[in-house]
């Protein structure tokens, strides 16, 4: 199946991430893309954040300083490996996690942002677990942009127009069956990025969606689960 071989920047904006089915999260249900931060915001300086960052410092060894520098070093640990994968999103997939990146961007850090500067007016910040909160939030929304910006410049996209139903591949649903239970089931093969089985999208890096790649109608394939090994048929592949 011929794929886009293009690369998306992940700087046009904004972004739902799945992972292997066991893994998988649904970060989809954000609809309002938000505005795109400005150059200090997209450092992860928010309005009126500057001083609290300078603060946190003056602190000592407060727990939310300490988890914020934690979770900015894992942020910069996820980031790297994630430039170094390169990412198969199908359109919709792409547009789900576009749409997040930009909410997180705008709307959210524009939250956090007051939530910090409310918590401030409340005086003494050596003491104040409001501000603590406002600190680690911080931290999780710079994580989780890092982690979108870094999947949508290594995402290669699937051309819908290209997929077709000759094997079972990314971007094309397929129906299987299993043969010892006599039990059919529909998926939709997508990357690792955008599994969600509850939706019956499986990643094809799972062992079943991992299987059936490459494979046509008529065809079994096995699948080694901890109860012993599955054999499935595939009935029907589609778009």
């Amino acid at each position: 199946m011929a794929n886009s071989s293009a690369h998306h920047d992940g700087n046009g904006g904004g972004v739902t991430n799945g992972d292997d089915p066991s893994n998988a999260n649904n970060h989809g249900g954000y609809s309002d893309g938000g505005e795109e931060a400005n150059d200090a915001n997209s450092h992860g300086e928010y309005e009126g954040g500057g001083d609290s960052l300078k603060n946190s410092h003056s602190q000592g060894d407060r727990a939310a300083g300490g988890h914020s520098a934690a979770s900015a070093a894992s942020a910069h640990s996820a980031a790297s490996a994630a430039s170094e994968k390169e990412i198969i999103l199908t359109p919709d997939g792409l547009k789900k996690l576009e749409t997040e990146l930009g909410y997180l961007r705008g709307e959210k850090r524009r939250e956090v942002a007051e939530r910090m500067k409310q918590a401030k007016s409340f005086g003494d910040l050596s003491e104040n677990s409001e501000y603590d909160e406002a600190r680690l939030e911080q931290a999780h929304v710079e994580q989780r942009i890092l982690m979108l910006e870094g999947t949508l410049r290594n995402a290669r996209i699937i051309d819908e127009d290209d997929v077709t139903t000759e094997v079972v591949n990314i971007g094309c649903k397929v129906r299987i069956l299993d043969i010892a239970e006599g039990l059919e089931s529909e998926f939709h093969i997508v990357g690792s990025t955008e599994a969600a089985p509850t939706a019956k999208k499986l990643s094809n890096e799972s062992p079943v969606g991992r299987a059936l790649i490459g494979h046509a109608v008529g065809e079994t394939v096995d699948v080694q689960a901890p109860d012993g090994v599955i054999r499935y048929k595939v009935l029907e592949i589609s778009k």
